[in-house]
């Protein structure tokens, strides 16, 4: 065969293929292969179309072939998986897979049919640490598997938590390596599992028509992988989801105490800087969450300089210590694509035909949708219906029975307003390539991604001028004011009627503004993290609280909540729980073994003798109960009744000030609920032994408690 015939037959076999023609083109292929048999590439295509024509057995001796060629090629044993899938060959399928993972742990093709399959054990991973220089960064992803257990798409944070750990798994971060954890809070233990499992969980969200049982099956293997570490003095650990959906994080502050650094990334303070627009009961949730996690953290990053600038002023506003604080700000690239396209809705591809602006995000009351509705009927009482439509692409949400009752009474869905839910990633990219501008006038944002969404697109923004939102958009969006309507209802009226100006904005987008990437963010984030280990290698993990002596410091939540919903700063005695304490309670803490430790800053002088005053009980039908205090080298023995009481004693604060309270409870004690307690803690006060005034006024304090 002379070499313008084999090409010929090459190309010809190329078209076929491209065109589905499996069976012609694998007659091609194997003609040209009849010449020339040792074409690995060509060996491998005939193989392909064999198996698409559904010529099973044939493709298989083929693959065969091909691996004679090239023992060590990961795509060959991938796709003879899938031709002995086809067969019914389950356990060869799998051992092929798991060969073509093993070859190339990058091939993620492979990893998801063995998920698929359900078998992803000894696929490989990383080991515990096992020596004293491994330094690690274990990224909490709790909230990214909580989140995959209920929907097939991903939210902001969630997508952020999703990049990081697929970065980590490409990049070299500065002598550190990133591991995914899910830890048990409630049960003390930090659990690694495989960050390839992780990243196979986020490419499936990222293919078109995610499956949903391919989504149970990732999570499961990713549970079925965890195995239990203890981080260390070269470790940090860092949450970058909701932080506020767990318990609590006192096993982070008995890692601290061996070394080990935390930080916390947080996304807003919308909870408790615009409570109007969120749930009470969410509100009260993630204000104890925030204080829990602040005690414990060495460092918090924010995802704008808005909202750094809010955590920065809530910690000296209401709290009484200072950890450092630096923004990362959040990408506006899109999310990558895996695979084909999914079919596009005809109501939406009908509306496309017609002019419309676009808002993309949760309808809720806080995302201002009525304020956009209210500004359209003005526009069409002037205009008409040669104003543009409006699209509302999101997820019904909280407090939104106002705006329902308005579009009812309008009469306006499927007229000039459109409302849709769930649709597609695909779809909602059709939606903006074809949108005219875009609009997004939520009263209060930690980010605001749709207006940097929009600008990748190409498509102009108007925006509100509040909180975080400049800072996304810049330049290249144009603000109004959520609170004024007729502001609002100039500048949509300016840019509709207007349309040189719009014309000259959207190409000033396209030409010159450049989206902040995924990879930029996790770089950035990361090299954050590790300078904070950095500076802080090697020194004792500070107790962040400080409680001030000559005041009664109440526990629990009602106590906390208390203080927050006033101008006082919050302060309880909760980050001095250093071991032996329960979950903290609305009145206050059990301790669950019968030798517990506090231990907290205080402002009492270095080595001086302070007299400490405990509000105590033990659990109802206990017998005997007696305690045993030692502060320093004092000692004191106490009753205990089940009735709340303040009892007295005397200790030594160390040369920092830190004053530690060693407890030992005596006696025979019941079991409350799961938990054996022991001695029930809700406040306590302390003050200077050498000054009377300071002891009097204490003591007047307790006895009117």
């Amino acid at each position: 065969m002379n070499s313008n015939n084999g090409r010929n037959l090459v190309r010809d076999a190329d078209s076929a293929r491209d065109a589905g023609q499996w069976t012609k083109a694998a007659n091609l292929y194997a003609e040209f292969l009849q010449k020339t048999p040792k074409d690995f590439n060509i060996t491998v295509q005939l193989a392909n179309c064999l198996k698409e024509a559904g010529e099973y057995d044939r493709s298989l001796s083929i693959y065969q072939k091909a691996l004679e060629l090239s023992a060590t090629d990961s795509d060959v044993y991938l796709q003879q998986g899938h031709a002995l899938k086809l067969s019914d060959r389950k356990a060869e399928s799998l051992a092929s897979y798991k060969k073509a993972y093993q070859l190339d742990p990058r091939n993620q093709d492979a990893l998801r049919e063995l998920i698929a399959l359900g078998d992803t054990a000894n696929l490989g991973g990383p080991e515990a640490p096992s020596a004293l220089d491994v330094k690690t960064i274990w990224l909490d992803i709790t909230d990214l598997i909580e989140y995959a257990k209920h929907n097939k798409s991903l939210s902001g944070i969630q997508r952020v938590v999703a990049n990081l750990a697929s970065y980590a798994k490409k990049a070299s971060i500065d002598g550190f390596r990133v591991i995914p954890v899910i830890p048990e809070y409630d049960r003390f233990r930090i659990l690694a599992t495989n960050p390839a499992l992780v990243e196979a969980l986020t490419l499936i969200f990222d293919t078109p028509g995610a499956d949903r049982k391919l989504i149970d099956k990732a999570i499961h293997a990713i549970y079925a992988s965890r195995y239990e570490v203890t981080p260390s003095a070269n470790d940090v650990m860092v949450v970058a989801g909701a932080f506020w959906i767990y318990p609590h994080y006192d096993v982070i502050a008995r890692l601290r105490l061996r070394g080990m650094r935390f930080g916390v990334f947080i996304h807003d303070l919308i909870q408790i800087k615009n409570p109007e627009y969120v749930h009470r009961d969410a509100v009260e949730v993630f204000q104890k969450k925030l204080v829990d996690i602040l005690s414990v953290s060495d460092f918090v990053l924010a995802n704008s300089e808005f909202v750094a600038s809010e955590v920065r002023a809530y910690l000296r506003d209401k709290l009484n210590f200072e950890i450092p604080v630096k923004a990362v700000l959040l990408a506006t690239e899109l999310r990558g694509r895996v695979g084909r396209g999914t079919l596009i809705d005809q109501e939406i591809v009908d509306i496309c035909k017609e002019e419309f602006v676009l808002c993309v995000c949760t309808i809720e009351v806080r995302k201002n949708h009525l304020y956009l509705v209210r500004i359209w009927e003005k526009l069409r009482a002037e205009f008409g219906d040669k104003i543009p439509k409006l699209v509302f692409v999101g997820k019904w949400g909280w407090d939104i029975d106002q705006l329902q009752r308005y579009l009812d009474k309008l009469g306006c869905i499927g007229d000039w307003l459109f409302v849709f839910n769930g649709i597609s990633d695909d779809e909602l990219e059709y939606l903006y390539e074809r949108s005219l501008f875009t609009a997004y006038t939520s009263f209060a944002e930690g980010f605001g991604l749709p207006i940097g969404e929009s600008l990748v697109h190409g498509k102009p923004c108007i925006a509100s001028n509040t909180t975080s939102m400049p800072e996304v958009g810049g330049r290249f969006a144009r603000y109004i004011d959520p609170f004024n309507l007729e502001e609002g209802y100039r500048a949509f009226r300016q840019v509709l009627t207007e349309r040189d100006d719009l014309n000259a904005w959207t190409k000033d987008i396209r030409d010159n503004f450049k989206p902040r990437t995924w990879e930029r963010f996790c770089f950035d984030f990361y090299d954050e993290v590790t300078r904070y280990h950095h500076d802080l290698f090697g020194k004792d993990a500070q107790i962040n609280c400080i409680l001030p002596s000559e005041r009664i410091i109440r526990g629990g939540d009602q106590a906390l909540m208390a203080q927050a919903n006033s101008k006082d700063k919050i302060v309880t005695f909760s980050a001095g729980r250093r071991s032996g304490w329960s979950y903290m309670e609305s009145w206050g803490v059990w301790s669950v073994h019968r030798r517990a430790t506090l231990e907290f800053r205080s402002n009492a002088r270095p080595h001086s003798q302070v007299q400490i005053y405990m509000r105590v009980r033990c659990p109802p039908e206990a017998e005997a109960a007696r305690l045993t205090v030692r502060c320093g080298k004092q000692e004191t023995g106490l009753e205990l009744t089940s009735t709340d009481k303040f009892t007295a004693f005397t200790g030594v604060a160390n040369e920092h000030g830190l004053i530690r309270i060693d407890l030992v409870a005596h006696g025979r004690f019941i079991t409350i609920g799961d938990r054996q307690c022991f001695i029930g803690l809700s406040a306590l006060a302390y003050c200077q032994f050498d000054d009377p005034l300071a002891r009097i006024c204490v003591l007047e304090k307790v006895m009117l408690y």
